[in-house]
Parts: structure tokens; sequence; C-alpha cells
């Protein structure tokens, strides 16, 4: 069987409730959501004390001269982002599932980037969109979909 090649420029987005960095160097992330956030509230637009998101983005050295810049859409606005940044680059030397071959490694130019807003007001259901664009290329690092809690409507009976 063949393994197949790792195609770039690539990246993916972790979204959560807080990122806590240590003096060590390490972050913890707290309260990921995976496919689905669940807002407890009866309407939108709703408020969200803090969302956090860690990006990370990877390309061949060489790939590109282009500038990338990276941005977030939040729900009913996907024209004008609620972020926007460029990425800075790291050299990382990462194995790729393209060479299974013990020590056969390939340079990346990684991005990483925290993103926090505090706080967060989603006006409408819909998808909280991370995008990177190198030139007229969208490079496609995550979406959260963002729904109110069916359960949260319904009166609960005292305890």
């Amino acid at each position: 069987m063949r393994a197949a090649s790792q195609s770039t420029p690539t990246g993916h987005t972790i979204f959560c409730d807080d990122i806590r960095r240590e003096i060590t160097g390490k972050a913890s992330l707290i309260g990921m959501y995976w496919s689905v956030m669940f807002l407890n509230a009866p309407a939108f637009p709703v408020i969200i004390p803090k969302l956090a998101l860690r990006v990370t983005y990877f390309e061949r050295p060489g790939e590109s001269d282009e500038p990338v810049e990276l941005r977030v859409y939040f729900p009913g606005d996907e024209e004008t982002p609620v972020y926007k940044m460029d990425m800075n680059f790291e050299r990382a030397s990462i194995q790729l599932p393209s060479a299974p071959i013990p020590g056969a490694e390939f340079l990346l130019l990684s991005a990483l980037r925290d993103v926090e807003f505090c706080p967060a007001v989603i006006a409408q259901e819909g998808l909280i969109k991370v995008r990177a664009y190198r030139g007229d290329l969208e490079i496609r690092l995550g979406s959260l979909n963002v729904r109110l809690n069916p359960l949260s409507s319904q009166q609960v009976p005292p305890i």
C-alpha cells in the first residue's frame, strides 16, 4: 500500500473557550468544540464571554512568495471578516505520511496563531469560518457550526 502525499497549503483550527499559556511554553486548550457549538440562549444575537481559536497553517518552502492573510468570519457576515492578520512563518521539520520511512522528513513553513474574542457576538446561527488567503487562493482552515440549544427554550422544572 502507498501512502497519499501531503498537499499544501493546509492547516486546521481548534475552537475552544480559552487558551491558557503556561510559563513552560505549553498551552492548555479549555472547553474544546468539535463540530457544533450549542448556545444556551432563547434567541440571537448571543454574547459569548470568550471564544478562542488555535489556528495552524503549513506550506512547503518556495511554494509561493505571496503573503498569507488569516481571516475569521462570523455567521451572517461572510463578506466582512471579524479578524484579519498576516501570518508569519517559522521552519518546522515534520514527518509527513508521504514519507513513511523513519528519518525521511520534509521541511515545512508553519504558522501558529491564537485568536481570542472577548466577548464574541454571534448575530445568527451558521458557521464561524477560518480561512487563509494567499493571493487569490482560499485555504479552508476550519469551521464551527453555531446553533441555539433546542433544550434552552424549554422550561426546566425545579429540583
